[in-house]
C-alpha cells in the first residue's frame, strides 16, 4: 500500500469525523428522539458522495475520489448511528417513528446521492468547450 493514498484518506476522515461530530452535538437528540442531526449528516454526505462518484468516473481523480469518497464521507456519513437511532425508538416503542426515520434516511441519502451526481454531470457540462 502506498503512502500517499493512504494520508489522502486519513485526512479526508479527519475532516468528516471532526465534521460529524460539530453537526451532531450541535443538533444533538435525546435518547429516543428523532435524530434530525444523523439524517442531515447522511443525506449531505450522500449528495457529496455522489458529487464524488461522478466527477472521478472519468479517472484521473484518484486523490478526490479518496479524500472526499473514501475519506471525508466515510467518516462523515455513519451506518452505526443510524442503526442505534431506530434500534432506540424502536426499543422506546415508537414504532411509527422507527420506521419514518428508516423510510426518510434511506429515501433522503438515495435522493441527495442522485442529486449530487446530476450535479457534477452539470458541472463537468458547464466546462466541457
Amino acid at each position: 500500500m502506498r503512502a500517499v493514498p493512504v494520508l489522502v484518506v486519513v485526512c479526508g476522515g479527519v475532516v468528516g469525523a471532526a465534521a460529524r461530530l460539530g453537526i451532531t452535538e450541535t443538533l444533538r437528540a435525546g435518547p429516543g428522539d428523532f435524530d434530525w442531526a444523523v439524517l442531515a449528516v447522511n443525506t449531505v454526505g450522500s449528495f457529496v458522495l455522489g458529487l464524488v462518484v461522478f466527477a472521478s468516473r472519468d479517472g484521473g481523480r484518484e486523490s478526490l475520489r479518496l479524500g472526499l469518497g473514501v475519506g471525508f464521507c466515510g467518516s462523515f456519513t455513519t451506518f452505526s448511528a443510524f442503526a442505534v437511532v431506530t434500534a432506540e425508538l424502536g426499543r422506546d416503542g415508537d414504532v411509527a417513528a422507527a420506521g419514518a426515520f428508516i423510510g426518510l434516511s434511506v429515501a433522503a441519502a438515495v435522493m441527495a446521492l442522485i442529486a449530487g451526481g446530476v450535479t457534477a454531470r452539470r458541472i463537468a457540462g458547464s466546462r466541457a468547450p
